[in-house]
């Protein structure tokens, strides 16, 4: 199932000790990441401190492995499903024909 992931840095987060360290973390878990196989998409914002991602996942604890503790334990996360376009046009063809 693929699953959009995006994050923000907590705004508690902003000592410059602290951010250049959770960088650091944060720059070994998305190569871990990109390592995976799971990662389709990968994007960072240009107006905040956070992006998203397109994974390609099993499970919702295979998610949780992939994102890590230290992305959980820093970031705001939220997440959501997603389908193709594709899909979502077959899915609106079969509820035209139902009626």
């Amino acid at each position: 199932m693929e699953v959009f992931v995006k994050w923000e840095v907590f705004d508690t987060i902003y000592d410059r000790e602290d951010v250049l360290a959770l960088r650091q973390a944060v720059g070994r878990e998305l190569q871990r990441i990109q390592q995976s196989g799971k990662l389709k998409e990968l994007r960072a914002f240009s107006d905040a401190r956070g992006g998203f991602m397109l994974v390609d996942v099993d499970s919702a604890g295979e998610l949780r492995e992939l994102i890590g503790l230290t992305m959980l334990d820093h970031f705001h996360t939220e997440t959501h499903l997603v389908t193709t376009a594709e899909e979502l046009a077959e899915l609106f063809e079969r509820d035209a024909a139902a009626g």
